[in-house]
């Protein structure tokens, strides 16, 4: 049973494995980017050492992401000015202006698919636990009650005193039980109670 739960939950931990190895897979890897300031970007620009940029305008903040004319990358965060694009085009800097981005279409699918997969993964390794009945899930309303062999001493109605009009009446309640034929035929029914 230990070793079924053990295969069940590599079986689920190799699923989320190969979800994210994709995900990470459709992502597109980025080479290393210098992370600057504001005044080391402008120094950079008056130097003339500044190829390219991109300005990603978020509310009141640019994202510049560039490339110096010797080919590393770098990125930085400034306040949007409207005059910074045409200052950086005098200055021979090739200049995009952009909107922010929207996120890759698997985030979106991961974030609504990957919570279902999830709980649909969860009911099927309860079930598969509550299935071989040796797990004390979902067993707490099972009934305890043992078979009685019949090595232990019997006792009959011999074994019990006084109230005589009352074992007659259950002598009669366990002769019904255990040959019911003969008292349907009679048209006889059990009683539904036998107060002792």
């Amino acid at each position: 049973m230990r070793n079924r739960i053990f295969k069940n939950l590599a079986i689920y931990l190799l699923i989320v494995f190969i979800a994210v190895s994709i995900a990470r897979w459709v992502s597109p890897v980025k080479n290393e980017v210098i992370d600057i300031n504001h005044t080391t970007f402008m120094e950079k620009v008056e130097a003339g050492e500044v190829e390219k940029v991109t300005l990603v305008s978020d509310r009141n903040v640019y994202h510049v992401e560039g490339i110096y004319k010797d080919g590393k990358e770098f990125s930085l965060e400034t306040s949007v000015d409207p005059d910074l694009p045409e200052m950086l085009r005098d200055k021979g800097v090739e200049v995009a202006v952009k909107a922010p981005p929207e996120p890759p279409w698997w985030t979106g699918f991961l974030g609504t698919i990957l919570p279902i997969l999830l709980l649909v993964g969860l009911i099927f390794f309860m079930m598969q636990q509550t299935q071989g009945g040796g797990s004390k899930v979902m067993q707490f309303g099972k009934s305890r009650a043992r078979l009685q062999s019949d090595e232990k001493k019997k006792i009959t109605f011999a074994d019990v005193a006084g109230a005589d009009e009352v074992k007659e009446e259950l002598q009669e309640v366990v002769e019904f039980l255990r040959t019911p034929k003969k008292f349907s035929e009679l048209g006889a029914k059990i009683p539904k109670g036998v107060l002792l």
